[in-house]
């Protein structure tokens, strides 16, 4: 483990990462020097979110039941449209 230092109110702490050295030579010439770390923070983040993401969308699978939707049996667009449709008509008898 590395020296923790502070940095914009947050400890940062210096790890080695591995890279593939076509990837590495990419962040040498597009990304300024004093830019790289809050550039792979960004990525690392995202790819978080992303993973996240994926985990809940697995532990909300299948918890929509049709039987608790009968609204949608003919299909969500035949839905939404009867949505606006009903939105409009009453738009149109306040005027």
């Amino acid at each position: 483990m590395h020296k923790a230092v502070l940095q914009r109110g947050k400890v940062m702490e210096k790890i080695s990462v591995s890279f593939p050295k076509d990837l590495l030579e990419e962040i040498r010439k597009f990304v300024p020097s004093r830019q790289r770390s809050r550039i792979i923070v960004e990525g690392t983040l995202r790819m978080i979110a992303l993973f996240k993401q994926q985990e809940a969308t697995k532990k909300a699978a299948g918890l929509w039941k049709k039987k608790d939707h009968p609204e949608l049996s003919s299909g969500v667009d035949s839905y939404v449209r009867s949505l606006r449709s009903s939105w409009r008509d009453h738009q149109d008898a306040k005027r």
